[in-house]
């Protein structure tokens, strides 16, 4: 009885996350495992087309300048969010995004007012690079953690 509890609740959750569509085509079946199957195969087998439209998507999400700090911040963390969010999907689906191309992203749409702190950041890569011996670049999670500090202050 337990499980059959926890294999209803499991399934409830997965319907009431997925789209619409997705929700249509797995109503229908019977145990939690071919739900979430079905799921994973719908996200992970995306055509090219799909691709390149969530690519141009995560291409286009600029970051607008705000007066006011606290909103600011409020925006600057869901903006890099949803961007973390994109590239995970990109990733799952098989995108090539590279690490360093989703940085340039992320710095390419950041308002005007962070062009010192991206000639800083910038700066310092590039002294890195000088002095350590490995290819290692700065990690998108490191890079938007210094941003969101930048734009606390």
């Amino acid at each position: 009885m337990d499980f059959d509890k926890k294999e209803y609740l499991a399934q409830h959750i997965i319907l009431s996350t997925t789209s619409t569509h997705l929700g249509s085509k797995i109503e229908e079946l019977k145990t939690t495992k071919e739900m979430w199957e079905l799921v994973v195969a719908d996200v992970t087998m995306k055509s090219t087309l799909f691709l390149l439209d969530a690519k141009e998507q995560l291409m286009s999400m600029k970051l607008s300048d705000n007066d006011d700090s606290k909103a600011h911040l409020v925006e600057i963390k869901q903006h890099f969010q949803v961007m973390l969010q994109c590239h995970k999907n990109l990733i799952k689906m098989g995108s090539t995004l590279s690490d360093t191309r989703f940085n340039t992203l992320i710095m390419m749409f950041l308002p005007e007012s962070y062009c010192a702190t991206l000639q800083t950041i910038t700066a310092a890569e590039r002294a890195s690079a000088l002095t350590r011996t490995s290819s290692q670049k700065m990690k998108a999670n490191n890079l938007i953690t210094f941003l969101i500090e930048e734009a606390q202050h």
